[in-house]
């Protein structure tokens, strides 16, 4: 049989499992019939777990839970013949899909500009500014700024890059290096003290 990851029972083993089931249930219950069949039932169980077949990919086909198949399995003693092992190929685990990385919004050159030309005045606005200073005037749109991209989607740190002293847009890996004028949490601090006197 081939070698592959699989996910669902090859047809022979699951139809072996469909067919020992049914007989072990229409068996009178308690009677010698229904232990011999529940033995070949219990035998097949056991041989697929050996090849590694999670118990609920095992009873599925049965229509019972795993953990009744794993109680049935569990009176299983004794080797398990050839043929019932043959009928498992190994299991191997299929690869988690790869979760692709999320797809944020970027600042635009200019947007990058304009928060990178109002950071460094916006940081030395103090309480002593008046509303109409500079300073003030210069803190009050580069928060409202940081809020509408954030709010967008774009990233903290993205935002915060833009307040470095670079030359180009996107940043080169030179100027990756530069300290930023507003950090991530100086952001989030103009973000939630605004949101406060809304």
């Amino acid at each position: 049989m081939e070698d592959t990851p699989r996910e669902t029972l090859p047809e022979d083993a699951r139809d072996a499992l469909v067919r020992a089931h049914r007989s072990y249930a229409e068996a009178p219950i308690r009677s010698a019939a229904q232990k011999e069949r529940g033995a070949v039932l219990a035998e097949l169980a056991v041989a697929g777990r050996a090849a590694g077949w999670p118990m609920r990919l095992l009873a599925e086909p049965c229509g019972v839970s795993a953990e009744r198949l794993r109680q049935l399995a569990s009176r299983h003693s004794g080797e398990v013949a050839d043929a019932a092992a043959a009928l498992f190929p190994p299991y191997e685990r299929p690869a988690p899909a790869r979760r692709r990385p999320a797809q944020h919004p970027h600042l635009s050159p200019a947007e990058a500009e304009e928060l990178r030309g109002l950071a460094a005045l916006a940081t030395r606005r103090t309480g002593s500014h008046a509303a109409d200073a500079p300073e003030a005037l210069a803190s009050e749109r580069f928060t409202a700024m940081v809020r509408e991209h954030h709010a967008r989607g774009v990233i903290w740190a993205e935002i915060s890059d833009a307040t470095k002293p670079w030359s180009s847009w996107p940043l080169s890996e030179t100027e990756r290096q530069l300290e930023p004028v507003v950090r991530v949490s100086g952001l989030r601090q103009r973000v939630s003290r605004a949101a406060r006197r809304r």
